[in-house]
């Protein structure tokens, strides 16, 4: 059982970051900065060219179909884990857990006054590397010892293609939760808010997460009544990776913008504005995570 105290503390975006190092035999993989690529989970050391291998997640006693929905849950919401990794995960949930089960409970109120809490953070990322690649004026030098010489290509730019469609990416995450009740009923609600720029212009993740539930107590506390309903709304903006190549090819000398404003647009052989294409480009993503879970329980 791994619970609040123990999580990895920091600019926790994915809530599966939480639990990166404390747990024997759980792998965690990240593959790169887009804040829309999912993090790669396995948890009893299988590995496979296809896929498909990752534990199963069960939130709230409910089991998710597809492992990437846990993702979007706000990791402020979350109380502790329960990771079951042996023959136990397939006993209770049969072939759905061979590859292991990730049980994860989220926070509930408890009975005292009313209270209000506050959880936030504010970040940025940037990339730390970029390829050598030749300036404007060792391109200029360059093409002077060839056939064709300079030619059109000194149109009066000094642009690094890399650095132009990067940015510093700013993120955020805001909780607000309401918490309470008496010896006979509790409740906890919140509202959660991410935004995560990706470090590639026009991309990123932003995210709204609503959180409410309840417990009843009756008949002198023999008979307890639980309620919850999670709803989390994610809105991505991708970007098309083809565009990629073209920071490569365009030349150095080839200003982003003209003097008017207006994009410097020229076309080649693979060969584009990686600015224009990137921030002219629309793809985005709408996702939907409801979750209503209900259960009682009697003591005799």
């Amino acid at each position: 059982n791994l619970t609040a105290k123990n999580f990895n503390q920091g600019a926790i975006i994915n809530p599966i970051d939480q639990l990166a190092g404390n747990v024997a035999g759980l792998t965690i993989t990240q593959p790169g900065g887009d804040p829309n690529q999912n993090a790669s989970v396995r948890l009893r050391g299988q590995s496979s060219l296809s896929g498909g291998l990752s534990p199963l997640f069960v939130v709230d006693g409910i089991a998710l179909d597809d492992p990437n929905q846990f993702q979007n849950i706000p990791p402020g919401d979350i109380a502790s884990y329960d990771v079951l990794k042996d023959a136990s995960a397939s006993a209770i949930y049969g072939s759905r857990g061979a590859n292991g089960v990730i049980i994860v409970t989220t926070k509930r109120g408890v009975a005292g006054r009313t209270v209000v809490t506050y959880d936030g953070l504010v970040g940025s990322s940037s990339q730390s590397k970029y390829y050598d690649l030749l300036s404007a004026s060792q391109y200029l030098a360059y093409l002077s010892t060839t056939v064709n010489g300079v030619g059109s290509y000194d149109k009066g730019g000094n642009t690094d293609w890399q650095k132009a469609i990067s940015r510093t990416a700013y993120q955020q995450r805001h909780t607000v939760s309401l918490s309470g009740g008496t010896n006979t009923f509790n409740y906890y609600a919140s509202v959660n808010y991410q935004n995560q720029q990706g470090i590639i212009l026009n991309s990123g993740k932003e995210q709204l997460g609503l959180l409410f539930k309840a417990e009843q107590k009756t008949l002198d506390n023999k008979l307890i009544l639980r309620a919850g309903i999670q709803n989390v709304s994610t809105t991505r903006s991708f970007i098309d990776y083809g565009n990629f190549s073209y920071q490569y090819n365009a030349p150095p000398t080839y200003p982003v913008k003209n003097a008017d404003g207006s994009y410097n647009e020229f076309t080649d052989f693979n060969l584009e504005n990686p600015v224009e294409h990137i921030n002219n480009e629309y793809l985005r993503a709408y996702e939907y995570l409801t979750l209503i879970n209900g259960s009682r329980s009697e003591e005799r």
